[in-house]
């Protein structure tokens, strides 16, 4: 959008549009910000996305870091791991991996797929989660595994201060 004023508008006139135009702006950038929003129906949900892409940023980083390639996001196992973290966050299921075995089923039928990994884990925030990661070897084996896809889910426990983290590594055929 582009506002132009045309001559000084110093009289009473003037200042009451650039008042309105201003308004207008305004308007505008919080009704695009409302509309970014609007993507999460809580602000855990907004907060659970930006730990995603931070666990997915950090790892990538700690990737490069070793001269591993860094991985490509995709969505179908970013769900995978969103359901599971879910179900670890409500008590369905202990942290840990239960139902491992149907996930990669599922995620087979849409990449197929040569290895596949995951890290699990419950933490108040993402660093905590990769500090626990990074300094368990067999987390770290997988983090710095043979891999070129990822997806993490990301749930806050509705009762208390806790995230539930989960991230697939996986190596495409």
């Amino acid at each position: 959008m582009q506002v132009i004023f045309r001559g000084r508008g110093t009289g009473r006139t003037g200042k009451m549009i650039r008042w309105l135009a201003l308004s207008l702006l305004c308007a505008v950038f919080f009704l695009s910000l409302a509309s970014c929003n609007g993507l999460f129906d809580s602000e855990d949900e907004l907060s659970a996305a930006y730990l995603e892409g931070r666990v997915f940023q950090i790892i990538n980083d700690h990737r490069l870091s070793t001269g591993r390639n860094a991985l490509v996001w995709n969505d179908a196992m970013a769900d995978e791991e969103r359901a599971h973290s879910q179900a670890m966050a409500i008590g369905q299921i202990p942290v840990g991996h239960q139902g491992f075995e149907e996930r990669i089923a599922r995620i087979n039928e849409i990449i197929p797929w040569s290895v596949i990994s995951e890290n699990v884990a419950s933490a108040r925030s993402a660093d905590d989660a990769l500090d626990a990661w990074l300094g368990s070897p067999d987390h770290q084996v997988i983090i710095e595994g043979d891999y070129d896809l990822t997806g993490v889910g990301v749930v806050k426990d509705p009762d208390g201060p806790l995230y539930y983290f989960s991230q697939m590594f996986l190596k495409s055929r």
